[in-house]
């Protein structure tokens, strides 16, 4: 995952925020349970709530299914996935901004 610093200033930085924050950076991606618990690395029961939790809010919903392995991608036309989307991308072109004049006043 990227170190967006001002994301989970935001939002925290509890369990629950970096498994949102896996799946609004990977926004086309898929994930297995595993995947999800072993990148976070958070227990398998919390693991499996927070994924229950975000699909009943409908922020994320199950992907295709390989054999008996289950995948998970965010669900892109919820509402608070689009929230979460916008201001990961504001935040994103906001730190990239504040790069930009530092790079060039090194230049100087």
């Amino acid at each position: 995952m990227v170190d967006v610093t001002k994301f989970k200033d935001l939002l925290g930085y509890g369990i629950e925020i970096k498994i949102l924050e896996l799946f609004v950076e990977g926004v086309n991606m898929e994930y297995t349970f595993n995947d999800v618990i072993n990148i976070v690395k958070v227990n398998r029961k919390r693991g499996y709530e927070l994924l229950r939790f975000y699909s009943y809010l409908g922020i994320i919903k199950k992907g295709t299914k390989f054999k008996h392995i289950q995948t998970y991608t965010l669900h892109k036309h919820n509402k608070i996935s689009k929230s979460l989307l916008s201001l990961y991308k504001s935040i994103i072109l906001n730190k990239k901004l504040d790069e930009k004049p530092k790079k060039e006043s090194q230049d100087k």
